[in-house]
């Protein structure tokens, strides 16, 4: 976590006033993962949907997507709405996706 550090000084048509010193280590709270997935398949295509970000900073959402739970999870795309088509799904594969949220 990084420390912020200014210095303010008052400087007034009668001269200098003064300085202060300032330190500030903002309070970082991890945002919210998306909720709510849910799939639809077809042939050779997978549909994600989840519940919208209540967050308005949220500028788009990643999709990754793993052949095991405990697996390496590889970024397939990206979405600004709540849902996805994942278009390199296999039938009868078994596929697991992580959705997660970019903030400015």
């Amino acid at each position: 976590m990084k420390t912020f550090f200014w210095v303010i000084c008052v400087i007034a048509s009668v001269g200098f006033m003064g300085c202060q010193e300032r330190f500030l280590t903002p309070e970082v709270v991890a945002p919210l993962p998306p909720s709510g997935l849910s799939t639809e398949s077809g042939d050779g295509f997978v549909k994600l949907f989840w519940n919208a970000s209540s967050d308005p900073g949220v500028v788009e959402y990643r999709i990754y997507v793993s052949s095991s739970y405990n697996g390496t999870y590889e970024r397939i795309g990206s979405a600004s709405d709540p849902w996805f088509i994942d278009w390199g799904a296999r039938n009868g594969a078994t596929y697991y996706y992580e959705i997660g949220r970019a903030s400015l």
